[in-house]
């Protein structure tokens, strides 16, 4: 990180900053005060699931998709049963990828089912006993892998489910990155002034400064 003390557009509310070389990813182009988010990890799961080889039930895991504000950890994540109920019913947990196991349960009710489920990190589809015959048991599991993403900077907005909805910076110039990747610096800690912000319509004012209060970054003034 270098520090930032000249303040060409108008951006910054003082002259000093802490700034941070990124990319800005190709297909951008950014004003001057246009608030940026990083692709901290890759939004589709899809195949990068795997129910363990020892488990007794055969259920189906699918449909995992990251939910846009998660606090998305990169690594395994372990759904896990650890109790059944009746003939076929089942309790889960979620581990995440630091070993601390989420308070939220999620239950698959008795008899054949396929569950809908909202988790704290991402949505998935859960279903039992898919031939009749295997239902799930204590210490079943299934592994789900969230992976890196680009770590490039994109336009930021609210509903972006690859991490660039929170991991934000504000770029103190234009940018141009519509046919390449382009290295460039941004502020990252800081004041900035509000009202010469750019940022998407999915924010609402109130949201865009704690978003960016959330990074270090006070956006002040009117």
């Amino acid at each position: 990180m270098t520090t930032y003390t000249l303040n060409p557009n108008n951006i910054m509310a003082t002259n000093t900053h802490i700034l941070e070389e990124i990319i800005l990813k190709s297909g951008e182009s950014c004003a001057a005060g246009e608030v940026v988010g990083k692709e901290a990890y890759k939004t589709s799961v899809s195949g990068d699931w795997v129910a363990d080889s020892s488990n007794s039930g055969d259920g189906v895991l699918a449909a995992v998709v990251i939910r846009a504000g998660a606090l998305i950890q990169l690594g395994d994540y372990i759904l896990e049963c650890i109790n059944i109920f009746g003939t076929d019913g089942a309790v889960f947990q979620l581990v995440g990828p630091d070993g601390i196991t989420l308070s939220k349960k999620f239950i698959v009710p008795d008899g054949e089912a396929t569950v809908d489920f909202v988790g704290y990190e991402f949505t998935f589809t859960l279903s039992n006993n898919v031939d009749n015959s295997s239902p799930f048991a204590i210490g079943d599991f299934y592994t789900v892998t969230i992976e890196a993403g680009t770590n490039k900077y994109i336009a930021a907005v609210r509903t972006n489910t690859n991490g660039a909805d929170k991991n934000l910076a504000v770029l103190p110039s234009k940018v141009d990155a519509s046919l390449a990747d382009v290295t460039t610096s941004a502020i990252r800690i800081g004041p900035v002034l509000l009202m010469n912000l750019t940022y998407d319509s999915s924010y609402t004012e109130t949201q865009i400064k704690q978003a960016l209060k959330d990074v270090q970054i006070n956006a002040v003034g009117e």
